[in-house]
């Protein structure tokens, strides 16, 4: 079997399965899935046999390809942006024109985006918030936002992506939110808002502004008797007006990227 194919349960069928722990994940099903992610390495398994990690070492890394395709990309994108009229741009983006260039407000901070499609920001720029932001201004049709709230698989040409955001955006922000409670949401209010006057029905609720027209909320309960957390994202009704959905996918897991980096920095 190619190593590009294996999948979590190729891996645990070459594990022990004993549970034993000591890669630091709570089972070896767990363990499987992380090295599947990206976020644990064959040689985090004392018991694995040498025969079965020769013949998963070569496990392509996700995290590597996904920023791969993100930078080509990029570099499609920006070969856009020189026909984008800046001047007629900042009401329909609710951005500004400044020194000739475009700042769009992401997370409450300044992205400057010039017209050969080079961006500024005092926060770090990479891929994860490039690409959208740059299909954000090529394609965003400034519809106001509604006030409607729903969850990514109601969006437009989202249901095929919907239980991979569930996994890869929701569930990772709620194991942050699970494990590092109070850092966790303090993180998220340097770069959003109490939202609690919404009136969702959870413990925490969280609005941040990815980019202006295209706001996600956070709602976050805890675990409580037999009931185990909960976390959702939820999307302005505008949202797919204003940006494609790979792009609010590629938002979403950079979002999760950052904040991973900021709490692990500060627990």
């Amino acid at each position: 079997m190619s190593a590009s194919r294996a999948t979590v349960l190729d891996i645990f069928r070459s594990l022990d399965r004993s549970n034993c722990g000591a890669c630091g994940a709570p089972t070896c099903l767990a363990f499987a899935a992380l090295v599947v992610q990206g976020r644990k390495k064959l040689a985090h398994c004392p018991r694995l046999g040498a025969e079965a990690g020769e013949r998963f070492a070569s496990l392509p890394d996700e995290r590597r390809e996904v920023e791969q395709r993100l930078a080509e990309a990029r570099l499609y994108l920006k070969e856009k942006i020189s026909a984008i009229d800046f001047g007629a741009s900042p009401e329909r983006l609710q951005a500004r024109l400044v020194d000739d260039k475009l700042a769009i407000k992401c997370l409450g901070r300044d992205f400057m985006l010039d017209r050969q499609g080079e961006m500024t920001s005092e926060l770090h720029a990479n891929f994860w918030v490039y690409v959208p932001l740059l299909n954000y201004v090529l394609h965003c049709r400034g519809r106001e936002l509604t006030g409607e709230w729903v969850k990514f698989d109601q969006l437009r040409d989202a249901m095929s992506r919907s239980d991979f955001f569930s996994m890869r955006c929701e569930n990772e922000l709620r194991r942050l939110a699970d494990e590092h409670g109070e850092l966790f949401f303090d993180v998220l209010s340097l770069f959003g808002r109490d939202a609690g006057e919404l009136g969702f029905a959870a413990d925490r609720t969280v609005l941040l502004h990815p980019l202006p027209r295209v706001p996600f909320l956070l709602s976050y309960a805890r675990a409580e008797g037999a009931f185990a957390s909960h976390l959702s994202l939820y999307f302005d009704r505008a949202t797919d007006d204003n940006l494609d959905i790979e792009s609010v996918f590629v938002l979403g897991m950079g979002l999760v990227e950052m904040f991973k980096r900021i709490v692990a920095r500060h627990a």
